[in-house]
């Protein structure tokens, strides 16, 4: 439930960051690989996870460390 809240802010922070015309990356990774797309299938905050995907379809497709993506 935490997490979920914590994903909530994230989530408007993005908007907020968006309307101010920031680039948002969603590529970036943790210290073991993990996005925030695979961070957040994890956690299932699916709110985040449909954010993610309707801005960056190809995150889909990233990698953590051990080779798994959000899928795994």
């Amino acid at each position: 439930l935490v997490a979920n809240e914590v994903f909530n802010a994230a989530i408007r922070l993005i908007d907020l960051a968006k309307n101010k015309g920031q680039k948002i990356d969603y590529s970036l990774r943790d210290k073991e690989g993990k996005t925030l797309l695979i961070l957040a299938t994890k956690v299932m905050s699916l709110d985040m996870v449909k954010k993610i995907l309707s801005e960056d379809k190809n995150s889909i497709n990233i990698t953590d460390n051990e080779g798994r993506t959000a899928l795994h």
